[in-house]
């Protein structure tokens, strides 16, 4: 073989009206820059916002599930007569009516998270007694394990 039939030829020429590799990457480096100095500020700040579109809510699914299963409870102690179809409707009452209330909040923005599944959640995102009150259920909210005992 001789040496001109050895050398590769370029992929992509001058002739061709092809752009180099390196320009190519420098182009993509020069707009990843830009994006990050002129766009990404913008959006960083707009991430910060403390807005509801970027907040969360918490509510015990539990306790307002208990608060109801004892209105029943009691209406069921005070002499209530109820066939079970009806305890089914009333049921599936309760959980239509607890969706829409949860939904006034998610269509306002916020991210709404079952209790059981957050840690540490500060007094004025959990929003179970709004809830309660939404329902018109008397909801008994947890102890916040983070919180100090009483010193006397």
């Amino acid at each position: 073989m001789s040496k001109a039939a050895r050398k590769k030829k370029p992929v992509v020429t001058k002739e061709s009206g092809g752009m180099s590799v390196l320009a190519t990457f420098a182009i993509a480096a020069g707009l990843l820059v830009g994006y990050h100095l002129l766009l990404a500020p913008e959006n960083v700040a707009r991430a910060n916002h403390a807005g509801p579109a970027h907040s969360i809510m918490v509510v015990d699914s539990k306790a307002v599930l208990q608060a109801f299963m004892d209105e029943k409870e009691n209406e069921i102690a005070a002499g209530g007569n109820f066939t079970e179809g009806e305890i089914r409707l009333s049921g599936a009452e309760f959980a239509a009516e607890y969706m829409r209330a949860i939904k006034k909040y998610r269509d306002k923005g916020y991210l709404i998270i079952d209790k059981k599944y957050a840690l540490g959640v500060p007094a004025e995102s959990e929003i179970t007694q709004q809830i309660g009150d939404a329902l018109q259920l008397d909801v008994v909210v947890g102890v916040d394990p983070f919180s100090a005992p009483e010193l006397e």
